[in-house]
């Protein structure tokens, strides 16, 4: 496992030897990101539902020693988008899982991801590699919700910065909390190209697309910071089954009871 996000990174280049996308290493052979943007590497319609047999060429920005591997999609893995990629509710999948053809750099490992039920309002750090800018930047943001599709809405959380556009697409989402990727951007809404809002597909869409990944997904840390524990938060709260019976038992029994404890005992 890669200690930092950086290190899983991938860059995906076209047949111009631009990058048009990004990747996050799954396994060390195998890396993830979005089927339109291997259709892009390609040179291929976004409508293409057969699976490309060409390989494409990657590489790893934050590796010190450049190296630029073929890699090839895992047929059993591709799931095209079944509309227009510019539809930012298309219902297809979009995702795609990649073979190395070579061995990636040593120092580089797969990225951690996490499953959460609730995201609202989680601080996200993403990367890519927009237009004039072929070493890549980060932006950070937030979670706004989870849509019916079962995509995530993100947005930006300040003025400045890049927006999701064109280049961002198939980078992990790093979940500043949980220190895991929650997900990878997909797309932006293309009818307000200005806008800091984007969507991204989540790790649960992800792990049906390529099982395998559950591996990689740890269970969500319950360090919530700051933030409320809420009754979705009960899961986190386990282990004091004897102490609770014994506690309901004694205010049925007794008509004054007193539970006392050192601060933030619980």
């Amino acid at each position: 496992m890669a200690e930092k996000l950086e290190d899983s990174l991938v860059r995906i280049l076209n047949k111009n030897g631009s990058y048009i996308g990004i990747g996050v290493l799954i396994s060390h052979e195998h890396l993830i990101t979005c089927s339109h943007v291997i259709l892009d590497a390609l040179g291929l319609k976004h409508t293409s539902l057969d699976v490309p047999k060409e390989s494409v060429y990657v590489d790893f920005p934050y590796q010190k020693k450049q190296t630029i591997l073929s890699a090839t999609v895992v047929e059993e893995s591709w799931r095209p988008p079944q509309k227009d990629i510019s539809n930012y509710l298309d219902d297809g999948e979009d995702i795609a899982i990649l073979r190395l053809d070579g061995i990636a750099p040593k120092t580089a490992g797969p990225a951690q991801f996490v499953q959460l039920e609730e995201l609202r309002d989680h601080e996200i750090d993403f990367f890519g590699v927009p237009a004039n800018n072929p070493q890549g930047v980060w932006t950070s943001g937030k979670v706004v919700k989870k849509l019916p599709n079962g995509r995530l809405q993100i947005q930006g959380t300040g003025q400045e910065g890049y927006s999701v556009e064109p280049g961002f697409s198939g980078s992990p989402i790093l979940d500043k909390n949980q220190q895991a990727v929650i997900g990878i951007v997909v797309a932006r809404d293309p009818k307000r190209p200005t806008a800091r809002v984007g969507f991204a597909i989540p790790t649960d869409m992800l792990v049906r697309a390529w099982p395998a990944l559950m591996e990689r997904a740890i269970l969500p840390c319950p360090y919530q910071g700051l933030s409320t524990f809420l009754e979705k938060d009960a899961r986190f709260f386990f282990g004091r089954n004897r102490l609770i019976e014994r506690l309901s038992q004694t205010v049925k029994t007794q008509s004054f009871s007193a539970v006392v404890g050192p601060a933030v005992s619980g």
